[in-house]
């Protein structure tokens, strides 16, 4: 019995691009009977996307407790060296 191999859009490539991972795997299954290359290639997609978003996501966050820290230590020096100033009372 002869298998009736259809050719898939190239559609497929935007549910991992915009689901990422779970996009990735649901176009993976989804072409794997019909077009094993265009499944591994949509899952790499996911994957990869995925992985970026997260590295992004940690730097910007490292990024975001840097300056939260720094700012906080000026802000607590400031509070510091304020309470030990005594103003004249008129």
């Amino acid at each position: 019995m002869e298998r009736y191999e259809r050719k898939r859009s190239w559609v497929w490539y935007l549910l991992p691009i915009f689901v990422q991972i779970i996009g990735g795997i649901i176009a993976y299954y989804a072409l794997k009977p019909d077009e094993p290359r265009m499944a591994k290639d949509c899952l790499y997609i996911g994957i990869t996307l995925t992985a970026l978003n997260v590295g992004v996501f940690v730097i910007l966050l490292a990024i975001g407790f840097t300056f939260d820290q720094m700012f906080q230590s000026e802000f607590r020096n400031d509070m510091m060296w304020g309470s030990l100033i005594i103003l004249p009372y008129n």
